[in-house]
């Protein structure tokens, strides 16, 4: 059974009685016919039940893989969530326990076989062979779906880290920007600095050539007033004389 077996208000959908229903394969698993699930219940006893119930268990485990394939074709799409990855576990364990409650049904009807009379031992070594394979066909179809499913998370796990990378190589990126942008402007303000000391040293420079322009002034006027002042002795002196 699975989660699309159960009808409005939980009643369970029947199947239609009789007649040579083809039941739904998927993916190259060989449909079973109505005649084929019911093929062993004519060989008598309980053998006969226990093939039938085999039979209808491997059509329900086939029906359910192909609802599982569905829900696995969605990963990675757009459809892609919590929702759907819950749809996939509950499915996953559906699938689980039929093919679980078909492996014990297979032991037992085996186990069977050893308590029967040589023919009728021979019947059903044959159904049960053919049963057999017909279950492990269908076991292989969902192991591939798990294969699936492993490759898909594998490409959804890769993607994920190739997105973290890129994520980080942009922020790494970002703070070397941030670098290259606090380098300029130190180089522009050490720039800055330097213009300011070539400045002050003009300055120093220019305020030590006042300072002797000012100094050869003070000579030159002390020399001016020497000068005029013997001048004046000089002219005084030939008026006396």
């Amino acid at each position: 059974m699975s989660f699309q077996d159960v009808g409005v208000g939980g009643t369970k959908r029947s199947r239609p009685q009789g007649g040579t229903a083809k039941l739904e394969s998927y993916k190259g698993m060989p449909p079973v016919t109505e005649e084929q699930r019911g093929a062993s219940a004519g060989e008598g006893g309980n053998d006969g039940s226990a093939y039938a119930q085999v039979s209808d268990g491997i059509v329900q485990f086939r029906r359910n893989i192909g609802i599982l394939e569905k829900i696995v074709s969605q990963f990675g799409t757009k459809a892609d969530g919590p929702m759907l990855q819950k749809q996939y576990a509950t499915q996953l364990d559906v699938v689980r326990q039929l093919g679980e409650r078909i492996e014990g049904q297979l032991r037992r009807a085996e186990e069977e076989m050893r308590t029967m009379s040589r023919t009728e031992r021979e019947k059903s070594r044959s159904t049960h062979a053919k049963l057999t394979r017909d279950y492990r066909r269908v076991e292989q179809a969902f192991k591939n779906v798990q294969l699936e499913v492993r490759r898909k998370r594998g490409l959804a796990e890769a993607r994920r880290r190739e997105l973290e990378e890129e994520a980080e190589r942009r922020r790494l990126e970002g703070e070397g920007a941030g670098d290259e942008l606090l380098q300029a402007q130190l180089q522009e303000d050490r720039l800055a600095e330097e213009i300011m000391r070539e400045r002050e040293e003009e300055i120093r420079n220019i305020n030590k050539g006042m300072h002797t322009v000012n100094e050869i002034y003070k000579v030159r006027h002390v020399m001016s007033v020497s000068c005029a002042g013997w001048v004046f002795d000089q002219v005084s002196a030939e008026g006396e004389g």
